[in-house]
């Protein structure tokens, strides 16, 4: 039930908070369009993929050498390298901080990738079946 409140908050937030108006715009132009190809599987595969992946090197890595701290705010500027979303800078890196305690809590890894792969699932299936691309953008992505 958190899980499922979390979501409906952020998405409530998504569409009406002007802080994450840049995200929205973002959503809309650029990752709707590359996620409007992807098919379950894709989807799957992708958030298994980059769940994985991330968490060994900001958790199982990083954070052994930065901290939880440290590796949170290398995780938030890693999601926009360009810092141009500073907003989203600051939620991924907030992101990045609840994974960190996360794996810190439970003394395992494999918490922190479960709830990452299930992070990017739902955000990827949000983007792909939710948030419609605008249709010059949705010819792009081809």
């Amino acid at each position: 039930i958190s899980i499922i409140t979390f979501y409906m908050v952020w998405l409530t937030c998504f569409k009406i908070c002007p802080v994450l108006k840049y995200q929205r715009k973002m959503s809309e132009e650029f990752l709707a369009p590359l996620m409007s190809k992807l098919n379950p599987f894709d989807i799957l595969l992708l958030s298994v993929l980059s769940g994985f992946c991330e968490e060994v090197f900001f958790r199982g890595i990083l954070q052994a050498e930065l901290g939880l701290v440290g590796a949170s705010l290398i995780f938030g500027v890693f999601h926009d390298p360009s810092l141009k979303q500073k907003a989203y800078v600051v939620l991924a890196s907030l992101a990045g901080l609840a994974l960190g305690y996360l794996y810190q809590y439970t003394d395992n890894l494999w918490s922190a990738i479960t709830a990452h792969t299930f992070h990017n699932a739902v955000s990827m299936m949000i983007l792909r079946y939710w948030i419609k691309p605008t249709p010059e953008n949705d010819e792009k992505a081809v």
